[in-house]
């Protein structure tokens, strides 16, 4: 009698196909759009959805395919939490640049008696560089001007909409969208 051959176990199509889509809802939401809406909710609801059948596949004793479900389920929950703490993090990682940007602004304004023309100039004596607003790639970079003799820094919380302009002489951020 020949001995049998123990097959690895690898994952299934199905499974490697949800950890594709669910790395695609990542990068669309979190890099690409910067606003967790699309992928969040795809997610979500691919959560939903696998979960359910996992449970329903269970109920008719159907194990191998109920894990299977679980596990799609799981990957799209993880995607959840990716993209809810990595928007968290670039609402954080925003808010404390621009601090340091504004204690620069501030620093160069007691030592030159002016504002600066434009954020470059407070590197490298007041900045290593100019940090960006957030891990994306679009609306990443901070948008410093003066109307008159009010500088004001801009920073895109979350794009498109979501937009914080801090002015220099009122020293208050004010919100717009």
């Amino acid at each position: 009698m020949p001995d049998k051959q123990v097959a690895k176990s690898k994952p299934s199509p199905s499974v490697k196909r949800s950890v594709i889509w669910a790395a695609g809802f990542y990068i669309w939401d979190v890099l690409i759009f910067g606003l967790p809406v699309i992928g969040l909710g795809l997610s979500f609801l691919a959560f939903v959805c696998y979960g359910l059948c996992a449970i329903v596949r269970l109920a008719k004793q159907e194990r191998e395919r109920a894990h299977r479900y679980a596990w799609r389920g799981l990957i799209y929950l993880v995607t959840v939490a990716a993209i809810l703490s990595s928007h968290n993090l670039n609402l954080k990682m925003g808010a404390s640049n621009a601090d340091r940007i504004i204690d620069a602004v501030e620093t160069f304004y007691r030592d030159q008696n002016r504002f600066p023309e434009k954020l470059e100039e407070l590197v490298p004596a007041y900045l290593d560089s100019v940090p960006r607003a957030a891990v994306r790639f679009n609306a990443n970079a901070y948008r410093y001007w003066q109307e008159g003799d009010r500088p004001q820094l801009l920073w895109v919380k979350v794009p498109p909409y979501l937009r914080a302009v801090y002015d220099f002489r009122s020293q208050e951020w004010v919100v717009f969208d």
